[in-house]
């Protein structure tokens, strides 16, 4: 089994990670880890790296934009973008968590709400 992690930089990319090896491990498998830096050449080399040591399958933490044509092994991706590449693809609906998250501090009787961090413009942000 492959990953590719496009950023190591946030605990939210770090704790998938995490969690993908030891669950692959767990179940067995080994794993060749990659760091793509946001590069989508460094990601391509490194899904056809491991292709060619025989992964069964790659998962991609990040944009997977390395795909013009459907993929020879399985992939599966945590990326919006992966969805138009018709590969398995791991979404977070932002508009509808930032709701949730809205409506259960106003049922607590919050009334001042803000979203902390150093977002701006990034899709994740503008949903919530």
């Amino acid at each position: 089994a492959g990953l590719v992690a496009s950023s190591l930089h946030t605990s939210f990319f770090g704790n998938i990670v995490a969690g993908y090896l030891e669950k692959m491990e767990d179940a067995g498998f080994r794993v060749l880890l990659s760091y793509s830096r946001d590069s989508a050449e460094r990601a391509a080399a490194a899904f056809a790296e491991m292709v060619r040591r025989g992964a069964e399958g790659v998962a991609f933490i990040g944009n997977p934009a390395v795909f013009r044509s459907a993929p020879p092994i399985p992939v599966a991706a945590t990326h919006r973008a992966a969805c138009r590449h018709k590969i398995s693809c791991v979404t977070v609906d932002h508009a509808l968590g930032g709701r949730l998250a809205g409506e259960h501090l106003l049922q607590l009787g919050r009334r001042r709400i803000a979203l902390v961090g150093a977002c701006r413009g990034q899709a994740p942000c503008v949903g919530r």
